[in-house]
């Protein structure tokens, strides 16, 4: 049985609990499968652990697409 996963994490097959997106991605689906499912944040954005949703960038700070929180 497949765990239900929320936003911002991913659930692989046989996972005992969800994985949380890694920092510089986010997850904003339920039901992501892998990693891969993860997408990467885009330049002048960024997300912590887990994030369900990127952020802009505070001011007087920039961030590449390759940024990781």
């Amino acid at each position: 049985m497949r765990l239900s996963c929320y936003a911002g994490f991913y659930c692989t097959a046989g996972a005992a609990t969800p994985i949380p997106c890694k920092g510089g991605t986010y997850g904003n689906g339920t039901g992501l499968q892998a990693e891969t499912d993860c997408k990467p944040v885009l330049k002048g954005y960024w997300a912590p652990t887990g994030a369900p949703l990127p952020e802009q960038c505070f001011s007087g700070f920039v961030s590449d697409k390759s940024s990781r929180i």
